[in-house]
């Protein structure tokens, strides 16, 4: 789908409450009223917001290691051919492509999931920068943990359990009983005294895929109960959201002193009761003095994006690397979060947020002259002389921008040259 998704669209979805108990359960819950105002309508999800959680599905990271930009090439690679194997994007709804008559189980998840945490998002004015991944593991007394995805929007704790299903109808509701009895069933779990994980708002979502011409995915509501958390929320989500940026940064520059800096900051506010008592604290370099990554006159940039990959004309730096035979992938930052994260502002960190995209334009690509070589792009793109350790070039892209700040998409290569 990224190879397809080369100009603005949406993805198009019927939300609903699943049944009448179910809209009476919601009703009588503590959910927001704004919930009302998604169930029984179409909703339209930007082809950018569905991308970004359908191709890139990153946990947080549980460890301080983080993964290179050429492994987040290669899975994104995978996910997308998964994709387009499966399903067909015709600029408006998702359907199943006329060739399968089923999805693979983690397709069915991955469409499930990031069309759950879209509505999630709309109800709570979240976006990816806030939402995390509960592993599925045994609790205490062997209760299993839901393999929900959590999040905070800085009032409470929101969870959503997402599930996927190919039906000959999606908007029947034939073929998906097993998965709302499975939302159930993981409630009452939830309710036990052993259940490991503390008390939240949770929604659970089931998204009908069909193979039908013309047909919309639907995706049902489900109220699997909930209860207002202990944690403070505020906190949880300062922390969701730099652990987010932090990932991201390190992708671009795994080794830099941002990076580190970050890293270290981050474990030390994991182990404060209040966070907070950090805010406005600058990250420092290493001889002391205080990072400065506000954007330059002189470049317009942040000094981060320096030596790096930038979007033509827009605040968004990162990196690119190889993608397949015709394609570089690049992946990068909004820079209003270089300038945030510099100075631990934590009032800007919370209330990022950007609206999501797709924009046809060009990046000029910067890459060592040790990746130039392994990605074998000497017989596409001429390489400069001299001692420059790095080779600069500009090419047409297609990109998209995440409600967070994420910039991602492909880079077009130009065609081999016959010498």
């Amino acid at each position: 789908m990224l190879r397809e998704a080369n100009q603005p669209g949406n993805v198009e979805v019927v939300v609903d409450y699943y049944d009448q108990n179910e809209q009476r359960l919601f009703q009588q819950g503590r959910y927001p009223a704004q919930i009302a105002n998604i169930a029984g309508r179409r909703i339209q999800i930007p082809i950018a917001e569905f991308l970004t959680y359908s191709l890139f599905y990153l946990k947080q990271h549980q460890s301080r290691t983080h993964p290179n930009i050429a492994a987040v090439a290669r899975k994104i690679d995978r996910a997308d051919a998964e994709l387009s194997e499966w399903v067909q994007w015709d600029g408006n709804s998702l359907r199943v492509n006329d060739d399968s008559d089923s999805l693979d189980t983690s397709i069915t998840r991955r469409l499930g999931d990031a069309v759950g945490m879209a509505i999630a998002n709309d109800i709570h004015g979240l976006n990816d920068a806030d939402w995390d991944f509960i592993e599925e593991r045994p609790g205490r007394g062997g209760v299993m943990t839901l393999d929900w995805h959590v999040a905070s929007d800085g009032n409470q704790h929101i969870e959503v359990e997402s599930k996927g299903r190919v039906i000959a109808n999606s908007s029947m509701l034939t073929g998906l009983t097993g998965a709302y009895d499975s939302i159930k069933a993981k409630k009452t779990a939830a309710a036990q005294p052993g259940y490991h994980r503390p008390p939240a708002l949770r929604y659970g979502t089931i998204l009908a895929i069909d193979k039908n011409p013309g047909s919309t995915m639907h995706c049902r509501l489900v109220d699997p109960d909930g209860s207002p958390s202990k944690r403070d929320p505020k906190a949880s989500r300062l922390i969701n959201r730099l652990s987010w940026a932090i990932n991201i940064v390190a992708i671009i520059s795994r080794r830099s002193s941002l990076t580190v800096a970050l890293n270290n900051r981050l474990a030390a506010l994991e182990k404060l009761h209040d966070p907070f008592v950090l805010a406005d604290v600058p990250l420092l370099k290493g001889d002391g003095t205080t990072m400065d990554l506000d954007p330059k006159k002189e470049t317009s940039y942040s000094p981060f994006f320096q030596y790096r990959s930038t979007v033509d004309g827009k605040p968004y730096g990162g990196v690119v690397t190889k993608f397949d035979k015709d394609h570089l992938l690049f992946l990068g930052l909004h820079e209003d979060w270089l300038s945030a994260l510099a100075k631990q502002n934590f009032a800007k960190v919370l209330s990022m947020s950007f609206k999501p995209g797709t924009m046809q334009t060009k990046v000029d690509c910067v890459m060592s002259r040790r990746q130039f070589k392994q990605a074998k792009l000497k017989n596409r793109i001429e390489e400069p002389g001299g001692e420059s350790l790095s080779v600069s070039f500009c090419l047409p892209s297609v990109i998209h921008t995440s409600a967070a700040g994420m910039a991602f998409g492909l880079v077009n290569l130009p065609p081999q040259s016959s010498s």
